[in-house]
């Protein structure tokens, strides 16, 4: 079942476990407007109850005025919402990590995670 969930999150295809609705509940949350959000799901495909939201994927240059890398991370597991910004630019070739700025935590809620993905969607450096 397990490889069969990996090709299927590579795929891009719906879950078929107990975790789908979960899944559908969090690709519902982002609006047919906004083209700079996106849903990291793979970990549903493994059975765990966590997913993150990516606002301007890849917008590795931190300037002022450009869209801001935010990645708003949710365990249901751990009743936990953290959003974070990337804070410093990020050269893939220089073998160094990400840094990200730790922004707000909150505890899970489908009411909180809406309110933060419309705050957060069109934010800036």
């Amino acid at each position: 079942m397990k490889n069969q969930n990996f090709l299927r999150s590579l795929a891009g295809l719906p879950l078929l476990n107990s975790l789908s609705g979960l899944q559908r509940k969090a690709q519902s949350q982002i609006k047919s407007t906004w083209t700079n959000v996106e849903l990291e799901d793979g970990s549903l495909y493994n059975g765990f109850q966590e997913f993150i939201y990516f606002i301007n994927h890849a917008q590795d240059t931190v300037e002022q005025g450009l869209p801001a890398q935010i990645q708003i991370y949710c365990d249901i597991d751990d009743d936990e919402i953290r959003v974070a910004r990337l804070s410093e630019t990020y050269v893939e070739d220089d073998g160094d990590e990400m840094e990200w700025e730790d922004l707000e935590e909150h505890t899970f809620s489908w009411k909180t995670l809406s309110d933060l993905l419309v705050k957060y969607q069109p934010a800036t450096y």
